[in-house]
């Protein structure tokens, strides 16, 4: 396959044409969530009525994130790259999705025409999150990750390496870190995240297939479990951070699982 163990700069829409019926075992990504307004915090401006000074937090506002005029402008995008999605999704494969808790109902709307079947929702949860400055409401440390499984969940078709043993739907991390050797991504979700779900959802040498990679941490995290990725994004900047980031990994790590054909 063209697009294997590489990050591939493009438009996820037209990029996913491209990917033959039923040839990949999970499609795991983040895809913009169109928060349309740019919400800064200033938690600097007046430490003697905040308990928590530092830098202002600035969420929102990305231009990748706000393209469209309308919510069903965004909608209709999100039909359209979900379906291609499912159509590349083999049989039993995994559908997770960082994805915005108030819009979850389109996925399962969308997954109801395609016999897609709805598991059980997932989440992390943040140790350290953002205080709230303003003090009126609570501090956000749940977030919720959409899961699905085409056509069976059957552990005849669908990956669930219970020899794992048993665990929580959810997980607990930090804050994902700053990178000393790069830029983090504004939307970027901690490696431990992305390592337990593919670990418990897919085999060594699968395909793993992220439309929206960013800094590429889900291909990053696959390529070290020894799985395969197809891996997109549409920013020139963060292609570049993705692919420098996995080619650290050392090649001969994978070698012995790369998948040849599909």
């Amino acid at each position: 396959m063209e697009f294997l163990n590489k990050v591939v700069q493009g438009d996820a829409l037209e990029l996913l044409k491209k990917i033959p019926n039923e040839s990949v075992d999970m499609v795991f990504t983040d895809p913009p969530y169109f928060i349309r307004e740019q919400v800064v915090i200033h938690r600097s401006m007046n430490p003697k009525k905040y308990k928590y000074v530092g830098r202002d937090i600035v969420s929102g506002g990305w231009s990748w994130d706000n393209q469209w005029e309308a919510e069903e402008d965004y909608l209709m995008w999100t039909w359209e790259w979900y379906k291609e999605a499912v159509r590349c999704l083999r049989v039993g494969g995994h559908l997770v999705v960082f994805f915005d808790r108030l819009r979850q109902y389109w996925l399962w709307h969308f997954g109801e025409k395609l016999n897609m079947k709805t598991r059980q929702p997932l989440y992390f949860i943040l140790t350290n999150p953002v205080p709230r400055a303003r003090k009126v409401d609570f501090m956000g440390a749940v977030c919720s990750i959409f899961w699905q499984t085409k056509g069976t969940y059957s552990r005849k078709h669908a990956v669930f390496n219970y020899e794992l043993g048993q665990h929580n739907n959810y997980i607990e991390v930090p804050i994902t870190p700053k990178p000393k050797d790069r830029p983090r991504h504004p939307t970027e979700k901690h490696e431990k995240v992305v390592e337990w779900l593919i670990k418990y959802l897919t085999k060594e040498g699968e395909i793993i297939l992220d439309p929206f990679t960013g800094s590429g941490t889900i291909p990053y995290v696959a390529k070290k479990l020894r799985r395969n990725f197809i891996a997109f994004e549409i920013d020139k900047k963060w292609v570049e951070v993705a692919q420098k980031r996995i080619d650290r990994i050392q090649a001969e790590e994978l070698t012995p699982y790369l998948v040849s054909t599909v």
